[in-house]
C-alpha cells in the first residue's frame, strides 16, 4: 500500500522531484512492491499447506512462531536482496557495470529506465511468483473439489455451493487476478481495458494491509 502511495506521489509531482530523492523513492518502491508479492506468495503457500490434506493438524505455539519467522525472513529478505542488488548495480559507474543491465533509476522517471529493466528486476521475479501462486491455487482447488467433494460428508447442494464460493475466493486471495497486471504490461493497449483487474489488485493490497 505504501508503494502505491509513493508511486502516486511521484506521478503527481512529475519532474519536480530532485534526482537524488527520485532515485531513493524508486528503490523504496521496488522493495515495497516486491515485498507485497513475496508476502502474497507466502500466503498462498500457507493456504496450500493448510488444505494439502484433510487430516486435522495441530502445531504447538513454538512451531507456529518458528514458521512465522521463516515466512518473515523469506518475505522480507528476498525482496531486500533483489532491491539491494538493483540499487547496488545502479550506483556502479557505467564502466564498472559493463555487461550488466543496470536499473537506471530516475533517468526518465522515478522508476526503471525502460521495459528491459522492468522485466529483469521486477516483472521477471513477479512473474515467477505468480506462476508458483497459480500452481498452488490449482493444487488447493483440486484438494477441495476432487478431494473433499467426493467424500460422503459433502452431499448437499448447499455444501457444494459453499465450497464453490471458497474456491472463488481463493482465485482472488491467492493472487490469480494479479496475473493480469503482468499481462497488461506485456500486452499494452488502452489502460481502460485493465481498470477492473487493477481495481481488484488494489483492493487485495488494502485487505492485506488491514489484516
Amino acid at each position: 500500500m505504501l508503494g502505491d502511495v509513493l508511486l502516486a506521489a511521484t506521478q503527481l509531482a512529475g519532474d519536480r522531484v530532485p534526482p537524488a530523492v527520485c532515485r531513493a523513492l524508486a528503490v523504496c518502491m521496488h522493495f515495497l512492491f516486491l515485498s507485497a508479492f513475496f508476502w502474497l506468495n507466502t500466503m498462498c503457500f500457507n493456504i496450500w499447506w493448510t488444505f494439502r490434506d484433510f487430516r486435522p493438524t495441530s502445531l504447538e505455539r513454538g512451531q507456529e512462531a518458528c514458521r512465522l519467522r521463516v515466512y518473515q525472513v523469506y518475505a522480507w529478505g528476498a525482496p531486500l536482496a533483489l532491491a539491494g542488488a538493483g540499487a547496488l548495480l545502479d550506483r556502479l559507474p557505467a564502466a564498472a557495470a559493463a555487461g550488466y543491465l543496470r536499473p537506471r533509476f530516475a533517468v526518465r522517471r522515478c522508476w526503471f529506465y525502460g521495459d528491459a529493466e522492468v522485466l529483469v528486476y521486477f516483472f521477471g521475479p513477479v512473474g515467477v511468483l505468480l506462476l508458483v501462486n497459480l500452481a498452488l491455487f490449482v493444487s488447493t482447488t483440486r484438494q477441495l473439489t476432487c478431494g473433499l467433494w467426493r467424500r460422503d460428508e459433502v452431499k448437499s447442494t448447499s455444501e457444494r455451493a459453499a465450497l464453490g464460493r471458497v474456491c472463488a475466493k481463493l482465485v482472488v486471495v491467492m493472487g490469480v487476478t494479479w496475473v493480469a497486471d503482468v499481462v497488461s504490461w506485456a500486452a499494452g493497449g488502452p489502460a481502460y481495458l485493465w481498470y477492473a483487474t487493477s481495481a481488484v489488485c488494489i483492493y487485495i493490497r488494502i485487505c492485506i494491509c488491514v489484516k
